[in-house]
Protein backbone atom coordinates (compact mmCIF):
# COMPACT_ATOMS: atom_id res chain seq x y z
CA UNK A 1 0.00 0.00 0.00
CA UNK A 2 1.24 3.50 -0.75
CA UNK A 3 0.15 6.98 0.23
CA UNK A 4 -0.15 8.99 -2.96
CA UNK A 5 1.93 12.17 -2.91
CA UNK A 6 2.62 15.16 -5.16
CA UNK A 7 -0.55 14.94 -7.19
CA UNK A 8 -3.63 17.01 -7.87
CA UNK A 9 -7.02 15.39 -7.32
CA UNK A 10 -9.26 16.87 -10.00
CA UNK A 11 -12.36 14.73 -9.59
CA UNK A 12 -14.05 12.41 -7.12
CA UNK A 13 -17.67 11.60 -7.92
CA UNK A 14 -19.68 9.03 -5.97
CA UNK A 15 -22.92 8.02 -7.68
CA UNK A 16 -25.70 5.76 -6.46
CA UNK A 17 -26.60 2.69 -8.48
CA UNK A 18 -29.13 3.35 -11.27
CA UNK A 19 -28.60 7.12 -10.99
CA UNK A 20 -26.69 9.55 -13.19
CA UNK A 21 -26.16 12.54 -10.88
CA UNK A 22 -23.41 12.08 -8.25
CA UNK A 23 -24.57 11.89 -4.64
CA UNK A 24 -21.25 13.21 -3.37
CA UNK A 25 -18.78 15.28 -5.36
CA UNK A 26 -15.40 16.72 -4.42
CA UNK A 27 -15.70 20.47 -3.92
CA UNK A 28 -19.42 20.24 -3.15
CA UNK A 29 -20.74 17.60 -0.74
CA UNK A 30 -17.17 16.38 -0.07
CA UNK A 31 -15.30 19.40 1.26
CA UNK A 32 -11.82 17.86 1.45
CA UNK A 33 -9.74 14.66 1.30
CA UNK A 34 -7.55 13.63 4.25
CA UNK A 35 -5.55 10.96 2.41
CA UNK A 36 -5.62 8.48 -0.46
CA UNK A 37 -4.04 5.01 -0.26
CA UNK A 38 -3.45 2.97 -3.40
CA UNK A 39 -2.73 -0.77 -3.25
CA UNK A 40 -1.52 -2.80 -6.21
CA UNK A 41 0.28 -6.11 -5.64
CA UNK A 42 1.49 -9.00 -7.80
CA UNK A 43 0.13 -11.30 -5.08
CA UNK A 44 -3.41 -9.90 -5.19
CA UNK A 45 -6.01 -10.39 -7.96
CA UNK A 46 -7.30 -6.81 -7.66
CA UNK A 47 -6.15 -3.33 -6.74
CA UNK A 48 -7.99 -0.98 -4.40
CA UNK A 49 -8.01 2.62 -3.20
CA UNK A 50 -8.83 3.87 0.29
CA UNK A 51 -9.93 7.48 0.53
CA UNK A 52 -10.75 9.40 3.70
CA UNK A 53 -13.27 12.15 3.02
CA UNK A 54 -14.59 15.11 5.01
CA UNK A 55 -18.15 16.36 4.58
CA UNK A 56 -20.41 18.86 6.32
CA UNK A 57 -23.44 16.67 5.63
CA UNK A 58 -24.65 13.52 7.31
CA UNK A 59 -23.08 10.53 5.59
CA UNK A 60 -26.12 8.27 6.01
CA UNK A 61 -28.95 10.77 6.44
CA UNK A 62 -28.05 13.43 3.83
CA UNK A 63 -25.67 11.83 1.35
CA UNK A 64 -27.38 8.46 1.85
CA UNK A 65 -24.23 6.50 1.10
CA UNK A 66 -24.63 2.79 1.74
CA UNK A 67 -21.93 1.02 -0.29
CA UNK A 68 -22.12 -0.39 -3.86
CA UNK A 69 -22.07 3.17 -5.27
CA UNK A 70 -19.98 3.94 -8.37
CA UNK A 71 -16.93 6.19 -8.09
CA UNK A 72 -14.98 8.11 -10.75
CA UNK A 73 -11.55 9.58 -9.98
CA UNK A 74 -9.20 11.82 -11.93
CA UNK A 75 -5.68 12.64 -10.66
CA UNK A 76 -2.74 14.47 -12.24
CA UNK A 77 0.88 13.57 -11.47
CA UNK A 78 4.07 15.01 -12.91
CA UNK A 79 4.25 11.92 -15.12
CA UNK A 80 0.69 12.28 -16.45
CA UNK A 81 -2.96 11.52 -15.71
CA UNK A 82 -4.18 8.68 -13.53
CA UNK A 83 -7.92 8.08 -13.98
CA UNK A 84 -10.40 5.47 -12.82
CA UNK A 85 -13.99 5.08 -14.00
CA UNK A 86 -16.73 2.85 -12.65
CA UNK A 87 -15.07 1.72 -9.43
CA UNK A 88 -17.37 0.29 -6.76
CA UNK A 89 -17.57 1.30 -3.09
CA UNK A 90 -17.02 -2.11 -1.46
CA UNK A 91 -16.30 -0.89 2.07
CA UNK A 92 -17.29 2.24 3.97
CA UNK A 93 -16.92 3.29 7.60
CA UNK A 94 -17.68 6.42 9.57
CA UNK A 95 -14.44 7.43 11.29
CA UNK A 96 -15.46 10.48 13.30
CA UNK A 97 -18.34 12.89 13.85
CA UNK A 98 -17.74 16.42 15.12
CA UNK A 99 -19.93 19.44 15.58
CA UNK A 100 -18.81 20.80 12.21
CA UNK A 101 -18.04 17.80 9.99
CA UNK A 102 -18.22 14.06 9.38
CA UNK A 103 -15.16 12.02 8.44
CA UNK A 104 -15.59 8.73 6.61
CA UNK A 105 -13.38 6.30 4.68
CA UNK A 106 -14.36 4.43 1.53
CA UNK A 107 -12.66 1.50 -0.18
CA UNK A 108 -12.91 1.46 -3.96
CA UNK A 109 -12.38 -1.61 -6.13
CA UNK A 110 -13.00 -2.63 -9.70
CA UNK A 111 -16.45 -4.01 -10.48
CA UNK A 112 -14.60 -7.19 -11.48
CA UNK A 113 -14.32 -8.03 -7.77
CA UNK A 114 -18.12 -8.13 -7.59
CA UNK A 115 -18.29 -10.26 -10.75
CA UNK A 116 -15.80 -12.68 -9.22
CA UNK A 117 -18.03 -13.19 -6.18
CA UNK A 118 -21.15 -13.64 -8.31
CA UNK A 119 -19.73 -16.00 -10.93
CA UNK A 120 -18.97 -19.69 -10.55
CA UNK A 121 -17.24 -22.10 -12.91
CA UNK A 122 -18.96 -25.44 -13.34
CA UNK A 123 -18.19 -26.61 -16.90
CA UNK A 124 -15.37 -28.89 -18.04
CA UNK A 125 -12.23 -27.19 -19.36
CA UNK A 126 -10.53 -29.18 -22.12
CA UNK A 127 -7.17 -30.66 -20.98
CA UNK A 128 -5.85 -30.31 -24.55
CA UNK A 129 -6.09 -26.51 -24.43
CA UNK A 130 -3.22 -24.32 -23.21
CA UNK A 131 -3.57 -22.98 -19.67
CA UNK A 132 -3.10 -19.38 -20.88
CA UNK A 133 -6.08 -19.82 -23.24
CA UNK A 134 -8.23 -20.94 -20.31
CA UNK A 135 -7.12 -17.85 -18.35
CA UNK A 136 -8.06 -15.55 -21.24
CA UNK A 137 -11.47 -17.21 -21.69
CA UNK A 138 -12.27 -17.07 -17.97
CA UNK A 139 -11.47 -13.35 -17.82
CA UNK A 140 -13.55 -12.64 -20.91
CA UNK A 141 -16.56 -14.86 -20.16
CA UNK A 142 -16.84 -14.62 -16.37
CA UNK A 143 -15.04 -11.44 -15.29
CA UNK A 144 -16.37 -9.84 -18.51
CA UNK A 145 -13.15 -8.11 -19.50
CA UNK A 146 -13.71 -7.57 -23.23
CA UNK A 147 -10.82 -5.20 -23.97
CA UNK A 148 -7.91 -7.22 -25.42
CA UNK A 149 -5.47 -4.41 -24.60
CA UNK A 150 -6.19 -4.88 -20.87
CA UNK A 151 -5.18 -8.56 -20.93
CA UNK A 152 -1.43 -9.15 -20.66
CA UNK A 153 -1.39 -12.95 -20.66
CA UNK A 154 1.93 -14.75 -21.14
CA UNK A 155 1.60 -17.84 -23.32
CA UNK A 156 2.05 -21.19 -21.61
CA UNK A 157 3.65 -24.28 -23.10
CA UNK A 158 1.56 -26.85 -21.26
CA UNK A 159 -2.04 -27.81 -21.75
CA UNK A 160 -4.24 -28.20 -18.71
CA UNK A 161 -7.83 -29.07 -17.95
CA UNK A 162 -10.18 -29.21 -15.01
CA UNK A 163 -13.80 -29.22 -13.90
CA UNK A 164 -15.03 -25.86 -12.70
CA UNK A 165 -15.95 -27.41 -9.36
CA UNK A 166 -17.96 -24.30 -8.55
CA UNK A 167 -14.80 -22.23 -8.09
CA UNK A 168 -14.68 -18.47 -8.44
CA UNK A 169 -12.90 -17.22 -11.59
CA UNK A 170 -9.96 -15.86 -9.60
CA UNK A 171 -9.48 -19.13 -7.72
CA UNK A 172 -9.49 -21.16 -10.94
CA UNK A 173 -6.86 -18.85 -12.47
CA UNK A 174 -4.66 -19.26 -9.40
CA UNK A 175 -5.04 -23.03 -9.72
CA UNK A 176 -3.84 -22.82 -13.32
CA UNK A 177 -1.03 -20.42 -12.36
CA UNK A 178 0.52 -22.91 -9.94
CA UNK A 179 0.71 -25.55 -12.69
CA UNK A 180 1.59 -23.36 -15.68
CA UNK A 181 4.86 -23.65 -17.62
CA UNK A 182 6.18 -20.72 -19.63
CA UNK A 183 6.27 -21.12 -23.41
CA UNK A 184 9.85 -19.82 -23.35
CA UNK A 185 10.99 -23.17 -21.94
CA UNK A 186 10.82 -26.77 -23.12
CA UNK A 187 7.41 -28.37 -22.87
CA UNK A 188 8.41 -30.84 -20.16
CA UNK A 189 10.19 -28.15 -18.13
CA UNK A 190 13.59 -29.81 -18.38
CA UNK A 191 16.72 -27.69 -18.19
CA UNK A 192 14.99 -24.62 -16.76
CA UNK A 193 13.06 -23.45 -13.73
CA UNK A 194 10.38 -21.39 -15.48
CA UNK A 195 7.45 -22.99 -13.67
CA UNK A 196 4.85 -21.06 -11.71
CA UNK A 197 2.91 -17.96 -12.69
CA UNK A 198 1.48 -14.95 -10.87
CA UNK A 199 -1.89 -13.35 -11.55
CA UNK A 200 -2.77 -9.79 -10.58
CA UNK A 201 -4.61 -6.65 -11.66
CA UNK A 202 -3.32 -3.11 -12.17
CA UNK A 203 -5.12 0.04 -13.29
CA UNK A 204 -4.11 -0.91 -16.87
CA UNK A 205 -5.59 -4.42 -16.76
CA UNK A 206 -4.81 -8.04 -15.85
CA UNK A 207 -1.37 -9.68 -15.83
CA UNK A 208 -0.61 -13.40 -16.00
CA UNK A 209 3.16 -13.91 -16.07
CA UNK A 210 5.75 -16.44 -15.02
CA UNK A 211 7.93 -15.48 -12.08
CA UNK A 212 11.14 -16.03 -14.03
CA UNK A 213 9.95 -13.89 -16.92
CA UNK A 214 9.17 -11.07 -14.50
CA UNK A 215 12.63 -11.34 -12.94
CA UNK A 216 14.27 -11.37 -16.37
CA UNK A 217 12.31 -8.34 -17.49
CA UNK A 218 13.05 -6.59 -14.19
CA UNK A 219 16.79 -6.90 -14.77
CA UNK A 220 16.41 -4.99 -18.02
CA UNK A 221 14.68 -2.00 -16.49
CA UNK A 222 13.55 -0.55 -13.20
CA UNK A 223 13.19 -2.91 -10.25
CA UNK A 224 9.58 -3.60 -9.30
CA UNK A 225 8.82 -3.11 -5.61
CA UNK A 226 5.80 -4.70 -3.97
CA UNK A 227 4.18 -5.49 -0.63
CA UNK A 228 2.57 -8.91 -0.21
CA UNK A 229 -1.10 -9.09 0.73
CA UNK A 230 -3.42 -12.01 1.39
CA UNK A 231 -5.78 -12.90 -1.44
CA UNK A 232 -9.49 -13.55 -1.27
CA UNK A 233 -10.48 -17.08 -0.33
CA UNK A 234 -13.14 -19.07 -2.13
CA UNK A 235 -16.70 -18.51 -0.95
CA UNK A 236 -20.30 -19.43 -1.88
CA UNK A 237 -22.09 -17.68 -4.72
CA UNK A 238 -24.13 -14.57 -3.97
CA UNK A 239 -25.84 -11.73 -5.79
CA UNK A 240 -26.72 -8.22 -4.61
CA UNK A 241 -30.41 -7.37 -4.37
CA UNK A 242 -30.97 -3.68 -3.55
CA UNK A 243 -28.96 -3.52 -0.32
CA UNK A 244 -29.80 -0.89 2.28
CA UNK A 245 -28.00 -0.52 5.59
CA UNK A 246 -27.16 2.05 8.24
CA UNK A 247 -23.83 0.89 9.60
CA UNK A 248 -20.19 0.56 8.51
CA UNK A 249 -20.19 -1.58 5.40
CA UNK A 250 -17.90 -4.19 3.86
CA UNK A 251 -19.71 -5.32 0.73
CA UNK A 252 -17.37 -8.18 -0.19
CA UNK A 253 -17.47 -9.63 3.33
CA UNK A 254 -21.27 -9.45 3.35
CA UNK A 255 -21.45 -11.20 -0.02
CA UNK A 256 -19.43 -14.00 1.56
CA UNK A 257 -21.93 -14.24 4.43
CA UNK A 258 -25.07 -14.50 2.29
CA UNK A 259 -26.51 -11.10 3.14
CA UNK A 260 -27.94 -10.55 -0.34
CA UNK A 261 -29.35 -13.98 -1.16
CA UNK A 262 -27.81 -16.75 -3.21
CA UNK A 263 -28.10 -18.55 -6.52
CA UNK A 264 -26.64 -22.04 -6.82
CA UNK A 265 -26.13 -24.48 -9.67
CA UNK A 266 -25.30 -28.17 -9.32
CA UNK A 267 -23.20 -30.13 -11.81
CA UNK A 268 -23.77 -33.88 -12.15
CA UNK A 269 -20.49 -35.59 -13.10
CA UNK A 270 -22.33 -38.72 -14.25
CA UNK A 271 -24.88 -37.12 -16.58
CA UNK A 272 -22.87 -33.94 -17.34
CA UNK A 273 -26.03 -31.92 -16.69
CA UNK A 274 -26.28 -28.60 -14.87
CA UNK A 275 -29.20 -28.14 -12.50
CA UNK A 276 -29.97 -24.63 -11.32
CA UNK A 277 -31.69 -24.09 -8.00
CA UNK A 278 -32.49 -20.67 -6.60
CA UNK A 279 -33.32 -19.86 -3.01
Amino acid sequence: MSFLKNFQLEKLDITKACEETPSARLGEEITSISYINYNESIFSPSFFLEIQCVTLKGVFSDLELRGTERADIEMIFDSGRFDFEGLVVTNMKLDDVTSTSNIFTIKLQSKDVINNEKERLYQRYDPKVNASTHVTNILKNHIRESDEERLDIEQTANSDGFYGNYWTPFRSIYWLARRAISKSMSKDGSGTQRVGFLFWQTHTGYKFKSIDTMITEGKKGDVVQYIQNDTLSDIPNFDIYNPSFEYDQDIIDQMKNSMYGENRSYFNLHTLQVTKQQS
